[in-house]
This record gives C-alpha cells, structure tokens and sequence, in this order.
C-alpha cells in the first residue's frame, strides 16, 4: 500500500470537486481525489485499515446477505468496496464503505459506512433507528417500547420478537451508548452478524464510535443470556 502520514480527513469538510458554481450529479457522486492503493475515490477506510494493520479484501461472500436485509437504501448497482476484516480487542471486525456503481464503471464516493461483527447464535431481526429519520413503514416488525423515555423519544426499536435476545441487544449499556452520540446511526442483525451504519464514509473515527455501539449491545446479550 502507499505510504501515508496524517489523520483520515474531516467527513464533515465536503471534498474539494470540479470548479464553477454548478456541479452535475456525475460530478457530485465521484469528485475527489483518487487513493492510490484502492483506485477509488478517496476512501478513509483504507487509510484507518492500513494503521490498524486491518487486510483490504477484494470480495466477501458474507456481504450479500448482510446488505441485502441491511435497512439502507440500496439498489443493484450499490457495491461494497473496499472491503476490511480485523479485530478489536475480543471481537472479530468486519468493515466496508458502500458505494454505487456508475454506468461508466467507476464507484461513487462513500454513500454508507457499515461495522459488523459475526454473532456465534441465531438473533431475531433487529432495527434500531433515530426516530428523526421518520420511516413510518415496519417491514412485518414489532415496535419494542424499552420502557426508558429518554430513549425512547430518540430512537425507534423494531424487532421480529420481543425476546431475552432482542431485549439484551438494546438493554443499558447500548441505550447509554447511543444517548452519548450524535443521532446518525442505524444498528441492525442480518446473517448472522449484528451490525452499525451510517451515511457517510468510513475513517478511524467511525470505526471506533461502531465499535463501542457493537460492543456495548453485545455486552447486554451476553448479559441477558
């Protein structure tokens, strides 16, 4: 990989693109620099994979089914790239940044970040949500009430069952987890893996805050069982 120093760069600074007023939706999804060790548009997954000594996977097959039941706007075009396995402290990591395929054959700039971990035991679906994104639809799903108003006027908890499972995942410790951040990620079971995303793209940063989310719900499972 190229050698690289310095910190991922600021997701909240919008990245420099094509000059004049007007940019057309070509030039919106793919302006920015291109990573020279992916070949994408810039991509701070990457660099956090690099200094974390994480591998850069050219496919995962446990992708399709994860994103395929992920509760983002995906189409057929979207693609996982570039693609990351690792380990932080006692679990094992998966990393991607979903980007979508232009008729051109590039990929976009970063449209979601996704952080999962496998799960060893069947868990019931699972969608927690920041209730400001206002999807009023449940997809067949229970609405779960965790009897905690702070909570629960923030966020929104569906699930296929109102078990021990379902009730571990979004006991205390992830509740505290979630009221500490921003109201920016979705956290969800799919394959058999328990997972957290967000729109925008990846970098060390966000790896982390995933992390504490993941660890924080898996936590209160293990706990609960």
């Amino acid at each position: 990989m190229a050698d690289r120093t310095g910190p991922d760069p600021d997701p909240n600074v919008p990245v420099p693109g094509p000059t004049g007023s007007r940019r057309s939706w070509w030039q919106r999804l793919v302006a920015g620099p291109v990573d020279p060790a992916t070949g994408l548009q810039w991509s701070g997954l990457a660099a956090a994979a690099e200094r974390r000594g994480w591998p850069m996977l050219d496919e995962d097959p446990t992708l399709a089914p994860l994103l395929a039941d992920a509760p983002l706007r995906l189409t057929a075009e979207h693609r996982a790239a570039p693609v990351v396995r690792g380990r932080s402290g006692t679990w094992d990591m998966l990393a991607c940044e979903v980007r979508y395929l232009m008729p051109r054959g590039e990929l976009s700039l970063a449209q979601y970040a996704v952080t999962a971990l496998p799960v060893p035991l069947p868990l019931p679906a699972l969608r927690i949500s920041p209730r400001r994104f206002l999807s009023h639809a449940t997809a067949g799903l229970l609405v779960v009430s965790t009897g905690a108003e702070d909570f629960d006027s923030r966020w929104r908890v569906l699930a296929s069952q109102d078990s021990p499972e379902v009730r571990g995942l979004i006991g205390p410790e992830l509740q505290a987890t979630l009221l500490d951040g921003p109201d920016v990620d979705e956290v969800w079971t799919a394959a058999g893996h328990l997972a957290a995303s967000r729109a925008d793209g990846h970098h060390d940063t966000l790896i982390d805050q995933h992390t504490s989310l993941l660890t924080a719900a898996m936590t209160g499972l293990q706990r609960a069982l």
